[in-house]
């Protein structure tokens, strides 16, 4: 069987085939007239193979003039080094040795030789390794070509060098800038001109000799221009003048010498960039602007300007270049104009003028000019109002920051005056820098692409605007050291400006979002600026929770995606509980009263949570935020009384709600963790009047599951009165133990004996229980003296009596107990 027809194997892979024909392994179907084609093929090429193993060997003649048949190709093991890569390292060795080899013999055997046998000894090598480059070249030997090309730049180069040192042909009396800029310009024609001959040649192209034109322009352009010492003037003549050569050799190639053009090109925009850092040292050396402006200390930025709008408002016809360069060119003109328009700095009210006149120019450009203009003014108008912004947004602050942040709790401390501005500018100047924002955002809107989301960026322009401008108005009002009632008033104003605006834009998200981020700032702000006046922080807080309470209220549910309405309900209990930590102070009150109000907020937002909820992720959110608020009121008592006395109205809170919703049982066991942390507190602590606050809870926690019990039949008396029985009961019986005759356990044991009572009428196993286990806690605790002066024997007789009755009588008891389950099974 051949090697090529299988039927078990397929032709591809070699994989084997199974029963259908389809390869185990590529997953080739032999299937169909394809197949039968591809096996009638191979049957044939087998018949050919046996052809010609049974052929003799056969010796093919040759005829004089005919070309040979070629060999048939052989297959070679692969090798770590291609064939490719063997003269590429040989080459490079080779040149690399010659050009050491120069060099040593220029600094060692140099100085011994005339002048004559210097300059043949130049002429000579050089040329006949340029005469074999070109034999190379011609040959179409690309490795040898350009390992010999670059053989020959670095000996042209060591030879000027060379000739330069020993004074030949006079170049001794030329100056050092000059000669090293000669070479370069030598280097450089040597590689173009090398480069053009090139093109003509199968090669075509020569890579190593862009990296020779590199470095010639860069001799030239350095010695002449970069570090020449009539600079500026040197280097602005240097970049026409470079950008005309790249294009001069482009043109006079046919574009064959792209490369060689674009490196000279490049070295032209090297040139601008020298030109640029030699204005803006001038621009810090300068002292004032008098001199900037009268002796025109700052004609390089000028010169810079004019030479890249120049490069941005050529032809294309002209200057074939993408848009994208043109724009670059643009925007380097505009950059180059903007610093010398605003020329050195002199004071931190001029620096301010000048920067935002020269922005509100580039805002003009922007939004007016051609878009090849226009695009690159849109990008550094972006970045100026990023800055202008960040400065505005941040004036106010470093005012407020330097602000007490406690205030007297004797006095409303209304006329206490704002420090003095840590900025040098003037204060009317804040004005100017929120006119420069909205001239800047107002110039980018042309900019935004899709037309829905430039609509969106108009209708939050407009409804920032009047805010923005108001925060100017303030900013400056407060950086002038007003009293602190007059900045908070003046910055409420803004704070309801700015709300006022926003209810305008509800409808667009992008607007909204931008619009209460604003808000959120400026009430930051305002807060701390009232911090200093209990009174003013009070009234503030109020305020702002009133108009977002009045907010959720009317908003609609769709807004935001729903987001709206838990963030509106979030922020009213945050600010109302704000609100309250303060006003206890206005009448005396301190940290202990501070808590009580704060955990007050808290207890009214949990019970209201349910009947205000707009929706459920709204009620959500109002009694996670009131907890949170809840728990924070923890931190203001100043003893731990206070404490135990927050945890319980705020644990007697949850289990208000825990019992009057259904939804809410779970919440039960976070008001059995407060209540017990607060009784953990009362005990170590030594309270000795828990009853002022867990009374009055205890009494409208009953009352809520006495509700409960006749509103729904379903629940349990433990369930609905659990958590009042044990707040009503337990903390006085704590102490009722210590000192059980007294008025306070004697108000324990009544209270015990009326909850025994009303479980037993209304056959509730909640009161019953508590009733019976608090009266029996005290019953025994009576007992306590009494067993304690009886006589041993008495003790061990009443026991030993009581063993004998039980025994005796515990047919009768089992009877009776039959009959005490049912009774308790049928407690509710």
């Amino acid at each position: 069987m051949s090697k090529l027809v299988d039927p078990h194997i397929c032709p591809d892979c070699r994989a084997p085939l199974d029963v259908a024909g389809t390869c185990t392994g590529c997953g080739l179907r032999l299937v169909g007239p394809a197949a039968a084609e591809l096996w009638e093929r191979m049957n044939q090429a087998d018949r050919l193979v046996e052809q010609l193993r049974a052929a003799p060997a056969l010796v093919v003649p040759t005829t004089p003039g005919l070309p040979t048949a070629p060999p048939l190709p052989t297959v070679a093991p692969s090798r770590r080094l291609t064939g490719a890569s063997v003269p590429v390292i040989l080459l490079a060795l080779g040149g690399l040795c010659l050009l050491v080899a120069a060099i040593v013999f220029v600094a060692v055997a140099w100085g011994s030789l005339g002048l004559v046998a210097k300059t043949t000894i130049l002429l000579g090598v050089t040329a006949l390794f340029a005469l074999a480059a070109a034999s190379v070249t011609r040959r179409s030997l690309r490795f040898g070509a350009e390992t010999l090309w670059l053989v020959v730049s670095a000996l042209v180069a060591v030879d000027l060098a060379a000739a330069y040192s020993a004074d030949l042909l006079g170049l001794h009396g030329i100056p050092e800038r000059e000669a090293v800029a000669l070479q370069g310009a030598i280097v450089l024609g040597l590689a173009v001109g090398v480069g053009a001959w090139v093109t003509t040649t199968p090669l075509r192209r020569m890579h190593g000799l862009v990296f020779v034109a590199a470095y010639g322009t860069i001799l030239l352009a350095g010695a002449e221009a970069w570090t020449s010492d009539h600079n500026p003037g040197a280097v602005a003549v240097s970049v026409p003048l470079l950008a005309g050569l790249a294009r001069a050799i482009d043109r006079a190639t046919g574009g064959r010498l792209r490369e060689t053009a674009l490196v000279v090109g490049g070295s032209a925009l090297v040139s601008w960039l020298v030109l640029v850092g030699n204005g803006i040292d001038r621009l810090q050396e300068t002292p004032s602007d008098h001199a900037w402006w009268a002796d025109f200390t700052g004609w390089p930025l000028l010169v810079a300007a004019v030479l890249a709008a120049l490069a941005a408002l050529l032809p294309r016809r002209v200057a074939r270049m993408p848009e994208w360069s043109r724009m670059v060119s643009a925007g380097g003109s505009l950059v180059t104009l903007t610093l010398l328009a605003v020329g050195p700095s002199t004071g931190a009210t001029p620096d301010l003028l000048s920067w935002a006149v020269a922005s509100v120019a580039l805002a003009a450009v922007a939004a007016v000019a051609p878009l090849a203009w226009a695009r690159p003014a849109a990008a550094l108008t972006v970045i100026s109002l990023v800055g202008w912004s960040l400065a505005s947004l941040t004036r106010p602050f470093a005012v407020v920051s330097l602000m007490p942040t406690t205030a007297p709790p004797d006095r409303a401390n209304l006329g206490a005056h704002l420090p003095a501005s840590p900025h040098d500018a003037a204060a009317w100047t804040a004005i100017i820098s929120v006119l420069v924002v909205g001239a800047a955002a107002a110039a980018l809107l042309r900019h935004v692409p899709s037309a829905d989301v430039r609509a969106g960026a108009g209708r939050a322009f407009i409804a920032l605007g009047p805010a923005v401008l108001a925060l100017g108005a303030t900013t400056g009002l407060i950086e002038t050291g007003p009293t602190v009632l007059a900045a908070v008033v003046a910055w409420s104003g803004t704070l309801a400006l700015a709300g006022a605006m926003t209810v305008t834009v509800r409808h667009d998200a992008s607007a909204l979002i931008t619009s209460l981020i604003f808000i959120t700032y400026l009430l930051a702000i305002g807060f701390r600026t009232a911090l200093p006046s209990h009174l003013l922080v009070a009234l503030l807080a109020t305020c702002v929770a009133l108009a977002l309470a009045t907010a959720y209220a009317r908003a609609e549910h769709r807004l935001l995606a729903g987001a709206l309405l838990p963030i509106l309900a979030a922020a009213t209990v945050a600010l109302a509980g704000f609100a309250a930590t303060h006003w206890p102070y206005l009448t005396g009150g301190r940290g202990n009263a501070a808590g009580a109000a704060l955990v007050g907020v808290a207890a009214v937002a949990l019970l209201a949570a349910r009947p205000v909820r707009r929706t459920d992720a709204s009620r959500l959110t109002i009694e996670g935020t009131a907890l949170v608020t809840g728990l924070v009121a923890t931190a203001l008592p100043t003893d731990h009384a206070s404490v135990a006395m927050v945890l319980t109205v705020l644990g007697s809170a949850v289990a208000l709600v825990s019992v009057l919703h259904r939804d809410r049982d779970g919440a039960a066991w976070i008001a059995i963790a407060l209540l017990g942390v607060a009784t953990l507190i009362r005990v170590a602590d030594d309270v000795r009047a828990p009853e002022t606050y867990t009374l009055p809870a205890a009494v409208l926690l009953l009352a809520a599951g006495w509700w409960r019990l006749r509103k729904d039949p379903r629940v349990g008396s433990l369930r609905a009165l659990a958590s009042g029985l044990t707040l009503a009961l337990v903390p006085s019986l704590l102490l009722a133990l210590d000192e059980p005759v007294t008025t306070r356990g004697a108000l324990v044991a009544v209270g015990g004996v009326a909850a025994l009572a009303v479980g037993v009428v209304q056959l509730w196993a909640a009161p019953f229980v508590a009733g019976a286990v608090t009266t029996g806690i005290l019953a025994l605790r009576h007992l306590g003296p009494v067993v304690d002066a009886l006589p041993r024997w008495i003790s061990l007789g009443s026991l030993g009596l009581a063993l004998l009755v039980v025994g005796i009588t515990w047919e009768h008891r089992r009877r009776d107990a039959a009959a005490v389950g049912r009774y308790l099974g049928s407690l509710r």
